[in-house]
């Protein structure tokens, strides 16, 4: 009978261990799953301000190097483009504006 009683006692104690490595394990994998949907979103939100300003350092690159050639060589297709650069530049500055001077925006960019 006291064999039975110490066998059942090592089954119920293995029983609690696996429950408690089980709900320990579920636990942790809810908690890395919606770590890592937070991450996400902060990372797709900032991977398109990042586009944005890669592409403003780009025009404006162009637009140096559009005003470069229209002043030494007095080409006015290097005119065009400056315009065409600065007009695009004009339309893409309000919407990172937008985007970085709110307090979303600020908490994405520290």
């Amino acid at each position: 009978m006291a064999r039975k009683s110490l066998k059942k006692r090592i089954l119920l104690s293995f029983g609690i261990i696996i429950l408690c490595v089980v709900g320990i394990s579920i636990f942790a994998s809810w908690q890395f799953r919606n770590m890592g949907n937070t991450y996400n979103d902060l990372f797709t939100a900032r991977v398109a301000k990042i586009k944005d300003v890669y592409s403003i350092q780009v025009m404006t690159l162009k637009m140096a190097y559009a005003a470069r050639g229209y002043l030494l060589y007095g080409n006015q297709a290097d005119a065009n483009q400056f315009e065409e650069d600065h007009r695009q530049i004009e339309t893409l500055m309000p919407v990172l504006a937008a985007a970085t001077l709110q307090a979303e925006g600020k908490r994405l960019m520290s």
